[in-house]
């Protein structure tokens, strides 16, 4: 009886893992993409960064192979609906720090 009771609690515990890892991790990768972008000066298209100077690109399979997921590419184009950063044709990138700043007392991000 106990091993069930075991068994069931590792499931639980996986299905929580498997719903909640991933957006701790998006929301990990947000906050350091806009510390990368900040670091950077991106705050303008004037100033606007390559995403590959940023680290910010999505990697190619040969270059994901062995590594934990980078969430920093989901990041992006997160902020990139959210009208928080602006990516160019170019694919150059920066932040509209009004536009943040206005979601944080609004309190949605």
């Amino acid at each position: 009886m106990l091993d069930v009771i075991v068994l069931i609690g590792i499931i639980v515990l996986g299905l929580l893992a498997v719903i909640f890892l991933p957006a701790f991790m998006l929301r990990r990768a947000v906050k350091q993409t806009i510390n990368i972008l900040k670091k950077a000066n991106a705050l303008s298209p004037e100033n606007a960064r390559p995403l590959k100077e940023l680290g910010l690109e999505q990697k190619n399979f040969l270059q994901r192979i062995g590594r934990i997921r980078d969430y920093k590419p989901m990041a992006v184009q997160t902020l990139a609906n959210m009208g928080i950063v602006v990516v160019t044709e170019d694919s150059r990138i920066y932040l509209i720090e009004s536009r943040l700043n206005e979601l944080r007392i609004k309190g949605i991000y």
